[in-house]
């Protein structure tokens, strides 16, 4: 019997978590929000859980300018001659993939939450198998254009 995809996420977390995260005590406090509004499948949860309770929480003033929080935008790339990707780690109610815009819930947005440039991220696909890319550039983040309640 395969693994489901929310027991991926939640493996594949696991597994890369001696990456140190950083998330701003704003984002914490909305993401507990969220998980308790909008209950994601079990899987999903006990990954932000887990997420919360190992990341470095900071006040948004203090949060490194390359550090992944919500809204903010990121360059990925997968490697000589692949093509980069920009997406913008948004509310689930926010997505529009066609556009870049990830929820933070997704196993993307869960694997680049709180990462820095240079830091390898990981995620698993809807198929089962794995994708992995660089962060190589933090292009926007809303606490590092002193939008710090955004």
């Amino acid at each position: 019997m395969s693994a489901k995809p929310n027991e991926l996420v939640m493996h594949k977390f696991m597994s890369s978590s001696q990456t140190e995260r950083i998330l701003t005590e704003l984002d914490a406090v909305r993401i507990r929000r969220l998980l308790r509004r909008l209950q994601p499948p079990a899987g999903i949860c006990e990954t932000v859980e887990l997420l919360l309770d190992t990341a470095t929480v900071v006040p948004s003033a203090r949060v490194p300018a390359d550090v992944v929080t919500l809204h903010a935008q990121a360059r990925l790339s997968s490697g000589a001659g692949l093509p980069r990707h920009v997406v913008t780690l948004c509310h689930p109610a926010a997505v529009d993939a066609a556009h870049g815009f990830i929820s933070v819930f997704s196993p993307l947005g869960l694997a680049l939450l709180g990462l820095r440039e240079g830091d390898v991220v990981e995620w698993a696909t809807p198929h089962g198998s794995f994708l992995s890319s660089r962060l190589e550039e933090v292009l926007f983040q809303p606490e590092a254009n002193g939008e710090l309640t955004r």
